[in-house]
């Protein structure tokens, strides 16, 4: 309710922007600014895992991953993972990586597992 003696800005005016329209706006306004539009955008981010991933030919792809590639000078295969040895994942310097399978990957962050577990283990003596 205005006051007495102002007049609302929407005075008379009907549907000026239908909410279609208004739906649009606020996309583009959202588009102009997220992801890689967004001025804070560096080429790269930390993915829901903890890995820092960046764009390359329009393709998504983990930091680790291209920097093997790239000292390598080749594909890695899908069997071949890069392992950080000091378990910081977004250390990506290539003395910290290494290439092992599958198999050895999972066994070594099994034995991490348990060795996590056992942090606080106290044996008795009967």
């Amino acid at each position: 309710m205005a006051l007495k003696g102002n007049i609302p800005w929407n005075k008379g005016k009907k549907g000026v922007y239908s909410t279609t329209t208004l739906k649009k706006m606020s996309d583009a306004r959202i588009d102009r600014f997220s992801g890689e539009n967004s001025p804070c955008y560096k080429g790269k981010y930390i993915d829901g895992h903890g890995y820092v991933t960046l764009r390359v030919n329009k393709e998504q792809i983990r930091e680790h991953r291209y920097v093997m590639e790239q000292f390598l000078g080749r594909k890695l295969s899908t069997q071949e993972h890069v392992h950080h040895k000091n378990g910081v994942q977004t250390d990506n310097r290539i003395e910290n990586l290494e290439i092992i399978s599958e198999s050895e990957h999972n066994r070594m962050h099994a034995l991490e597992k348990a060795v996590k577990g056992m942090v606080g283990f106290q044996l008795q003596t009967i």
